[in-house]
């Protein structure tokens, strides 16, 4: 019987600029690879007047993965999830807001963020727990553990959740904290 053991020291062969993946061995030893890079962005499209075609403008200009966009009723504030400081966190653009991080202390990444339509308050989830923190800076506040991702804001400034398993949708008030199911 034949075993097949490493011998000698490892060594790398990439360079590490990318994503090395879906590899394969020819008979004579040969390696061949994929090496890819991968981006989202987030657009903003505004329908022409038959709503056949759109203005399409790009709202991040990144290399990095971008998702879960949320704006602000008056459209002038966008909280979305990125990875582009190296790890998933919520950011908020806008005027006078640039592009940044939320603000606090993290032990896990984020992976869904809201804003609230008065654009004022970010509700983000780590997966576990949604905290809320105003746009302005200052430390974010945990609102619920166990709760769900945050997926939108009522009018009236509820914050509405859903849970991972579909078991629902909640609405929270997230000055006392009071659960209401909608769903």
């Amino acid at each position: 019987s034949e075993s097949r053991q490493l011998t000698g020291a490892l060594t790398s062969i990439t360079l590490g600029s990318g994503n090395e993946a879906l590899p394969s061995v020819s008979a004579d030893g040969k390696l061949v690879f994929a090496n890819h890079l991968h981006s989202s962005g987030i657009w903003e499209a505004t329908p022409g007047k038959n709503a056949t075609t759109a203005s399409m403008r790009r709202l991040t200009e990144d290399r990095a993965l971008n998702y879960r966009p949320s704006v602000s009723a008056d459209g002038s504030k966008l909280a979305y999830v990125s990875n582009r400081s190296g790890t998933f966190e919520a950011w908020v653009s806008g005027p006078g807001y640039g592009q940044r991080g939320s603000c606090g202390a993290r032990t896990k990444p984020q992976i869904a963020a809201a804003i609230s339509r008065d654009g004022r308050n970010i509700a983000f989830s780590n997966g576990n727990a949604v905290y809320v923190a105003p746009v302005s800076g200052g430390a974010p506040r945990l609102l619920c553990e166990g709760c769900g991702r945050p997926d939108d804001w009522t009018p009236e400034g509820g914050l509405l959740t859903a849970p991972a398993l579909g078991i629902g949708i909640r609405m929270w008030n997230p000055v006392s904290g009071r659960l209401v199911r909608i769903a």
